[in-house]
């Protein structure tokens, strides 16, 4: 979230709500230049333009939106491990996301109700050095989902 280090209703939250569209206009501004960029090399190079459009996992974890539970805070700071260390190894082994999630703590911090899956990765990914898979990110949210820590 854009206020997640400042209070919704401080100033800081109100600069950040009046600074939102000129950021927009400037980010579709440059969306546009690099497309007539591509477009003119594409040209030059007798090639088509390229088309940018979601893979079919990327169109399904756009659509996916996971929402924490009670259970998140039930046991107090911390007290979800427990619940994920109850997952049986047959599900673990059946939604492996191993190396490929950047910070597992971090997807956990995103998963707010209004958040999909994408938009996770895409977090994800400009906050670390390495680059997530996304199946690992979507599996890793179904582990957290067996446990009870979230909502599909």
């Amino acid at each position: 979230s854009e206020f997640q280090l400042a209070a919704e209703g401080g100033r800081v939250g109100a600069c950040v709500v009046k600074m939102r569209a000129p950021i927009d206009q400037i980010s579709q501004a440059h969306v546009a230049a690099l497309a007539t960029h591509m477009e003119a090399v594409a040209a030059k190079l007798n090639r088509d333009p390229v088309i940018m459009q979601l893979t079919d996992l990327e169109r399904s974890a756009s659509r996916m939106v996971p929402q924490p539970t009670a259970r998140v805070k039930e046991k107090g700071y911390g007290g979800w491990r427990s619940f994920l260390q109850e997952v049986s190894p047959e599900a673990r082994q059946q939604y492996p996301y191993g190396q490929g999630v950047a910070s597992t703590g971090e997807v956990s911090l995103l998963i707010n109700g209004k958040n999909s899956v994408l938009d996770i990765k895409k977090m994800l990914d400009a906050q670390n050095r390495t680059t997530s898979d996304l199946q690992a990110i979507i599996n890793y949210i179904e582990i957290l989902n067996i446990a009870g820590l979230v909502e599909m």
